[in-house]
């Protein structure tokens, strides 16, 4: 199958090319519905499929394909923040949407360490770019002041933290990262970046469209966020994509052909002359409206309700990106959204709803909760050794009146037992655990296991 083939029987987008290379495409299956934890390979391909085969995310998901076993909907999400990187500045919706609406984007890949292959994922995007868009690639910022002066000197930019865990998250409310992260989270909402300096110099610029990368493992979030960080701040700015490799691990297929298309067609966006913004098509905005009024899937709990509303403004800024890869509004023609890129803006949305949802199961509700989870976890880990008191207070960072009252939560939930001595030192063990050694002479009672909830 030839890649495009609709665009050649088009004549509104003749900035595309009359062929580009070839490779085999597969059958694309139905929709995944709400309720699993992770985004299988099955949806991810069909939210694939639904978005026009003129676009240029559609074509870097096929390429993105042949070069990682990965899951593709990290592809997916690696290829709409690419797109972005290359989108000018001034492609804006003014109107349409519930607020003016700039075509950057932040993208979190989430997955397990090593076998989910967020960092390979990553690396299809990476070579196109520096083929096509080698400008676009930035540096990771120290602090927020080098990340102004970055877009001072390029205002638009896509940054990979492919270890966001320890680039972006944890650290201290007031410290350097949770400044950095404040800047970005301004930074996604559009208006101009002006930081001024002691000696009375000043850094930024008047209309940055910085985007972002970031790959994280469930465990980063677990441990380093609550769900209040989900809600409004840093965190609820992004595409999160949760998902697991399905496929077998496989070896890079060289396709350079491809490669060079796409970093070509990123060339011709970054230097097109964009035309006015029309708005939605009748079509899309009948597709829009229902879902804008109510976004969050049925049943889903009412404590994620803050970050499921997101799903809009990520779909929103979807929709922007996907017209444009396909070459509306370029070189000066009108730029506007129609009904087969809205429903596959949608579609993201949804996606990005679903992850929520999934991650929901092991966000933490509050801090406290946190610590207990935290906690927990390590006397489990100790297995028939149990855990001391004085280790509970280091597992989980707390005084020791802190990890008694913890302690005493767990106990009450039937998640753990004790204090028992062993060699004159309180020690606990999780439910259904049975001690290595005698406490006192004589083995403490084990506690069947109990179903609890943190």
């Amino acid at each position: 199958m030839r890649l495009p083939k609709e665009h050649e029987r088009r004549t509104r987008n003749p900035v595309f090319p009359r062929s580009t290379p070839r490779r085999p495409h597969s059958a694309l299956p139905a929709e995944c519905p709400y309720g699993t934890p992770l985004i299988s390979e099955t949806y991810a391909r069909w939210v694939i499929s639904t978005i026009p085969e003129t676009s240029w995310i559609r074509k870097y998901c096929n390429y993105a394909e042949t070069q990682t076993s990965a899951n593709l909907a990290y592809s997916l999400g690696v290829g709409l923040t690419a797109m972005a990187a290359a989108v000018p500045p001034s492609v804006i919706a003014p109107t349409g949407f519930p607020a003016v609406t700039y075509a950057n984007f932040y993208t979190m890949l989430v997955g397990s360490s090593g076998e989910a292959q967020k960092g390979l994922a990553l690396n299809p995007g990476r070579r196109v770019l520096e083929h096509g868009a080698p400008d676009t690639l930035g540096s990771k910022p120290a602090s927020p002041q080098a990340l102004s002066k970055s877009l001072q000197t390029n205002p638009h930019q896509v940054f990979f933290y492919p270890e966001g865990g320890s680039g972006l998250l944890g650290g201290r409310p007031g410290d350097m990262l949770d400044q950095l992260r404040k800047k970005w989270t301004d930074l996604f909402d559009g208006g101009p970046d002006r930081t001024e300096y002691a000696d009375g110099s000043v850094a930024g610029h008047a209309d940055p469209r910085p985007s972002m990368l970031v790959g994280c493992t469930p465990i980063d979030l677990e441990y380093l966020t609550t769900l209040l960080d989900w809600q409004g701040g840093f965190l609820s700015r992004f595409f999160i994509v949760v998902a697991e490799r399905e496929r077998p691990k496989m070896r890079r297929l060289d396709w350079p052909e491809m490669r060079d298309y796409l970093g070509a067609q990123l060339r011709l966006s970054i230097t097109s002359q964009p035309g006015p913004w029309v708005g939605m098509t009748a079509e899309a905005e009948a597709l829009w409206e229902p879902w804008m009024q109510n976004p969050i899937p049925p049943g889903s709990p009412e404590r994620l309700h803050g970050a499921l509303s997101r799903s809009t403004l990520i779909a929103a800024k979807a929709s922007l990106i996907l017209a444009w890869s396909q070459g509306f509004g370029w070189g000066g023609s009108p730029f506007y959204v129609d009904d087969k890129t809205m429903q596959a803006a949608i579609n993201i949305g949804n996606l990005h709803a679903h992850s929520i949802l999934g991650l929901g199961t092991r966000i933490a509700p509050s801090p406290e909760i946190r610590t207990q989870r935290i906690i927990l976890r390590a006397i489990q880990a100790s297995g028939a050794n149990g855990l001391t008191l004085g280790s509970v207070t280091q597992v989980g960072d707390v005084s020791k009146k802190g990890a008694l009252s913890h302690i005493e939560t767990l106990r009450e939930q039937g998640a753990i037992y004790g204090p028992h001595l062993v060699e004159q030192t309180p020690t606990y063990w999780a439910a259904g655990v049975a001690p290595v050694v005698a406490t006192n002479g004589v083995a403490p009672p084990v506690p069947p296991l109990q179903g609890h909830e943190l």
